[in-house]
């Protein structure tokens, strides 16, 4: 522990973080070090590309943990991906080497999938329960309940798109475009909602579905392929 002061068991980053005078002059970029690991994410993705390429089952759930091993002075800790506390630079850094390693793990299980044949018939679904908001005074973020969102990675996919509207936000402390909702003409102008999102998985799959007040966002084109039915702007 040297000679830091006493930190809860948890040895979470924003913990040492709360305290300006320990972090003054550190490079967040030296935090990562050869020990740094997100937890659990290469064996999880090693694990679905073997029970998909082997035929062992039809689906595979996933929690990506968070980012573990950071090198702080003489000791090892971690982040929390509810980033409450971790700052602008801490968040901005940190998470874009998280997601520069989910992205290379995604790319490899997609490329073996593609290898046996079977990419085609996968839809792969990444999501979490909500978004984040960017504090105005640069100290972290918050839940974003409203701003949530959801990607889908499939062989019937075959160009980028982005689905559903945003707006700015002007009446609260979380000002600016940072993702909330807004309403769809599409949709008889109003804010997609998980309903939607869960329709749209299930055709992508071919399940069959009924939601009181959901739709699937996509349409399928004469080769089979993926189109959208409704655009994405900021409103």
């Amino acid at each position: 522990k040297g000679n830091l002061p006493d930190i809860p068991e948890a040895w979470y980053l924003h913990d040492l973080t709360s305290d300006p005078s320990l972090i003054e002059n550190i490079d967040f970029t030296t935090l990562l070090c050869a020990e740094t690991t997100i937890k659990g994410l290469a064996e999880s993705m090693a694990i679905t590309e073997f029970l998909l390429t082997e035929k062992l089952c039809s689906s595979v759930t996933n929690m990506i943990q968070n980012l573990e091993s950071l090198k702080f002075n003489d000791l090892y800790v971690r982040t929390s991906n509810d980033s409450h506390g971790l700052g602008t630079i801490g968040t901005l850094i940190l998470f874009s080497k998280f997601y520069q390693a989910f992205a290379a793990c995604l790319h490899e299980l997609v490329e073996t999938l593609k290898d046996h044949h079977i990419f085609e018939d996968t839809v792969i679904q990444i999501s979490g329960d909500f978004n984040r908001t960017a504090r105005a005074n640069g100290s972290g973020s918050d839940h974003a309940w409203h701003g949530s969102n959801t990607s889908f990675i499939s062989g019937k996919i075959d160009r980028h798109m982005i689905l559903g509207n945003t707006t700015a936000e002007i009446k609260s402390h979380y000002l600016g475009s940072w993702g909330k909702g807004a309403s769809v003409e599409e949709l008889g102008n109003r804010v997609l909602t998980l309903e939607d999102v869960a329709a749209t998985a299930a055709d992508l799959i071919g399940a069959n579905y009924k939601f009181a007040r959901a739709e699937s966002l996509i349409e399928y084109d004469s080769n089979g392929k993926v189109k959208n039915r409704i655009g994405a702007k900021n409103v």
